[in-house]
């Protein structure tokens, strides 16, 4: 990856870039150079949005069941549940 022309860093097997452009529809900052020949994959940003989507829902679904395991929050709805994923997460992140 080059940062104004200059080395920033390398992307292994499996890597990925580009992700913030495809969600705000911006131009990528960096550029990204093969050292060696690579197989490339491309994705519209349409698709992406939906796949970051579902994987949000399904982020979402995982955080409730488990707190509808916890006595204290047990199956709250939506808009509170929304609320604990927010404080789950970010004692997660910790």
């Amino acid at each position: 990856i080059f940062l104004n022309n200059e080395y920033s860093s390398t992307i292994g097997e499996g890597g990925s870039f580009g992700e913030l452009a495809l969600i705000y529809g911006t131009p990528r900052a960096a550029t990204v150079r093969a050292k060696t020949e690579v197989k490339l994959w491309g994705i519209d940003r349409d698709s992406y949005r939906r796949i970051l989507m579902g994987s949000t829902i399904r982020r979402r679904k995982v955080y409730q069941e488990f707190l509808c395991r916890v006595p204290i929050l047990a199956c709250e709805t939506y808009p509170q549940s929304s609320l604990y994923e927010t404080f789950f997460f970010n004692i997660m992140k910790y």
